[in-house]
């Protein structure tokens, strides 16, 4: 990456890990995109309601 600072960060609340992962160079091409949020989106039918973390797999609440 030439320029880190492009690159958000965001972190589990209990876990801390980053959950954003840079993509490949390879993936980068296939998909057109650098990075991508690892955090899994739980829904009722309208919208994404709350977070859950792949490391812990513990959830909280989406901010409006």
């Amino acid at each position: 990456m030439k320029n880190e600072q492009e690159i958000p960060k965001e972190y589990c609340p209990y876990c801390g890990k980053n959950l954003i992962r840079v993509l490949s160079k390879q993936e980068q091409k296939k998909y057109n995109l650098v990075y991508v949020s690892e955090k899994i989106g739980i829904s009722n039918r309208d919208s994404i309601i709350a977070w859950e973390c792949p490391y812990c797999s513990k959830t909280w609440k989406r901010e409006f």
